[in-house]
Parts: structure tokens; C-alpha cells; sequence
């Protein structure tokens, strides 16, 4: 069963993960109540030096894989062009109540046929065609919406047609949450925007000395983030943290600047680097930060570490 899914299963997975000014037609797509928005711009991506690198690693000349592009005329290298995923949650539920909204260049055909024979299922929303993965035993399969002019939706049914209905009546989001988001995209290939304090992920997190550490007074203050990367000869990091007053914005700068001091000293070589660059500032109760470091050292952060080994005498 897992053989005759997993092109569909892997197919769907891929679009998700994830991640420049986004897509207006996308952003319409969005739930107006989401707590956390991320994009990512794959043209500009790929075609940058680490998006390069990240390529090369991976194994996309195999057989594997060939079979997967030709059962679904999809190649992310070249038919890919950006992804946006949005969530209502963060804390509990992200992921059942989560869309990606996809754009690029799809063959319906191919999908369609592929959701037919791996135990999937075909059929309409208002008019927008959906294709439904095997289900498993934890869960219903994904569902893929269908909108045609290189759109797709994918999540789970609910938010899906959810998504469906808002392109017919579109409910815009809040003109300050939009704006952030056109601000961090406009600068970033990779971007992440949140209505929400950090500290509500601390449900997710399941060591429990780390969820306790999030729902600290601190991090409560933080009420929302925005962040994104930059690639090009120099990555940069950068983005701004709103907090509830100008005295939680110092104290947020003092304790970012403690956590960094005490991660460089066990952190790679790289890592240090970019902590160098750091940059803190606040302006009332907002904190913006920035830091950078050669592409070159940035790719040294995602090779494995060695083992050491230690003779026995």
C-alpha cells in the first residue's frame, strides 16, 4: 500500500515544507485569522549560490526520481516558482488547519491520473477540481485543490475548500498584517510572518525545560515576528520583533545578545561568524535585528559533523 501511495504522498510533502513581494493572487487564498505566514521565492532560490549547493546535494538524477517526474510531469527545478503556507494555529493543531498554496507549472492530466490509481479519489469543489490522497491510519489524505493558471492549494479537506470559498469572496487580511507581509517578502527569498507571541509554541515543544523556558514573561511579550533570508555571495538574516512596551524591547536585546554569547561558544566555526555581524537595535517597543556571513561559510552549517574517535589502550 505504502509503494503504490508514496509518489502522491511524496509529491504533496514536497510542495509543503518549505517557502518576492508574494503573489497577490495567493495572498487572497490566505484565512484572514492565520498566525503564521511563511513564503518562499524558488526562482530566486534556486538560482542562488546556496540554492545551488542544496541542489547538488541532493540525489535528483536517480531513477527515483526520474520515475517521480515522469508520473507527474512535475520537476521542481524548473516547474516551482513560489510557495506560501499559512496556519490558524500555532500551538496543537498547526498542520490539520494549515494550507500551502503553491504556484508553477503543473500537468493535471498526470495528477489526476496519479490520484486515481494510488487509492486517492477525483472529485469537485464550486467548480475547482480536487484530488485526495490514500488515506492512512492516523489521518485522511491530503487534498490537492486544483485551481488552474499554475495555482494549487494542498492541506487537508476543511482548510482547502476553505481556501476555495475565499477565492470566490475574498475576505482580505488585515491591511497591518498585509503590509508586513509585502515588506518581508519584498526584501527576502525566504520569509516567515507571525500574529502571534512565540511562547505558544511552547505546546509543541516536548522537552520540557525548553516549553518551560518559552512561556517565560519575556518571550510573552513578544506579540509578533517578522523574519526572512536573503542568498546571494552573502546570506543575510534579518527581521524585527514587535514586543508589548519600550522596556520589554531592551530586555529582549540583553537576553538575544546572552543566548548568542552562550550558543557561540559550543556553536561551529560559521556560526560564530554570523554572530560577529549581529546587529540589535530597538525603536520604541520594536526590536530589529540583522547579521550575515559568506554564502561559502553558510553552506558549512549544513555539513555533517564528524564523529571523533577515541583509541582504546
Amino acid at each position: 500500500m505504502f509503494r503504490r501511495s508514496a509518489p502522491f504522498i511524496f509529491f504533496t510533502l514536497a510542495l509543503v515544507p518549505a517557502l518576492p513581494a508574494a503573489d497577490a493572487t495567493m495572498l487572497n487564498l490566505v484565512m484572514p485569522d492565520a498566525k503564521v505566514i511563511m513564503g518562499a521565492d524558488f526562482d530566486r532560490l534556486t538560482n542562488s549560490p546556496f540554492g545551488q549547493h542544496i541542489l547538488s546535494l541532493m540525489n535528483l538524477e536517480g531513477k527515483e526520481f526520474e520515475s517521480f517526474v515522469g508520473m507527474t510531469g512535475f520537476d521542481p527545478r524548473r516547474d516551482l516558482r513560489e510557495v506560501l503556507v499559512a496556519s490558524q494555529s500555532v500551538e496543537g493543531n498547526m498542520g490539520s488547519d494549515s494550507v500551502a498554496i503553491v504556484r508553477g507549472t503543473f500537468d493535471e492530466a498526470k495528477l489526476t491520473a496519479l490520484a486515481s490509481v494510488n487509492g486517492g479519489a477525483v472529485s469537485s469543489y464550486n467548480g475547482v477540481k480536487l484530488l485526495t490522497g490514500p488515506p492512512n491510519p492516523r489521518h485522511a489524505g491530503p487534498t490537492i485543490g486544483y485551481l488552474g493558471g499554475g495555482y494549487l492549494i494542498v492541506g487537508q479537506d476543511a482548510p482547502v475548500k476553505a481556501s476555495i470559498d475565499r477565492q470566490r469572496a475574498a475576505k482580505p487580511l488585515d491591511a497591518a498584517l498585509a503590509a508586513r507581509i509585502q515588506s518581508s517578502s519584498g526584501q527576502y527569498h525566504a520569509w516567515l510572518v507571525t500574529t502571534a507571541s512565540p511562547s505558544e509554541l511552547a505546546g509543541r515543544v516536548r522537552n520540557p525545560n525548553m516549553a518551560g523556558a518559552m512561556k517565560g514573561d519575556l518571550l510573552q511579550a513578544i506579540e509578533s515576528i517578522s523574519a526572512g533570508v536573503r542568498f546571494g555571495a552573502n546570506v543575510e538574516v534579518g527581521g524585527e520583533a514587535n514586543t508589548r512596551s519600550d522596556r520589554d524591547a531592551t530586555a529582549l536585546i540583553d537576553v538575544m545578545r546572552f543566548l548568542v554569547s552562550m550558543a557561540t561558544s559550543n556553536a561551529p566555526p560559521a556560526f560564530g561568524k554570523i554572530a560577529e555581524t549581529l546587529q540589535l537595535t530597538s525603536e520604541g517597543a520594536t526590536v530589529r535585528f540583522s547579521a550575515s556571513i559568506p554564502e561559502a561559510d553558510f553552506e558549512k552549517l549544513f555539513q555533517p559533523r564528524r564523529r571523533s574517535t577515541v583509541a582504546m589502550r
